[in-house]
């Protein structure tokens, strides 16, 4: 399976016709974030709350930073956004912090990159531009068209897009 390059993530087709996804996660010995905890636990919580759209964990293995997942087959969200899909998105969040089940969780740590405002996110959006920027140059294609907006003022959820 091809899009992310932190992880390595494989289909594997069981003899039985189903399917799971083994992830293999990025670690470093520099950087201590648990990736796979974060996940792992996240997916686990989400079972407890019976989530049925995102994948449900089926085994992890600590020392080889692996994961194994249940398979969802569909096809990737396109650009267009309609309002069908923000209530799913909104079903999703809802479903998650349904107040009569948090007492069945498990206490989540915080993921990587977590952000708690919008400045956060700017911040983090624009940490991310400035490593691409360093790493390919402001001639590559797709990063050195790319720039943080804000709006004028006291930092606000702003924009990251591709310039012409």
């Amino acid at each position: 399976m091809t899009g992310g390059l932190n992880n390595q993530v494989f289909r594997v087709d069981c003899g039985d016709g189903n399917a799971v996804v083994l992830k293999a996660y990025f670690h470093d010995a520099e950087d201590q974030r648990n990736r796979l905890a974060a996940e792992y636990d996240f997916l686990s919580a989400a079972a407890i709350l019976d989530v049925n759209c995102v994948a449900k964990p089926l085994a992890r293995d600590d020392v080889h930073h692996l994961g194994l997942y249940s398979f969802i087959d569909g096809t990737p969200a396109s650009g267009n956004i309609d309002a069908a899909a923000v209530r799913q998105a909104r079903d999703f969040l809802l479903s998650l912090n349904a107040r009569d089940r948090r007492g069945d969780l498990p206490v989540l740590g915080v993921a990587s990159e977590a952000c708690f405002s919008g400045s956060d996110h700017l911040k983090t959006v624009e940490v991310r531009l400035n490593r691409l920027k360093a790493g390919f140059g402001d001639s590559h294609p797709r990063t050195g068209r790319c720039q943080l907006h804000r709006r004028s003022g006291e930092p606000q959820p702003g924009s990251v897009s591709a310039l012409p």
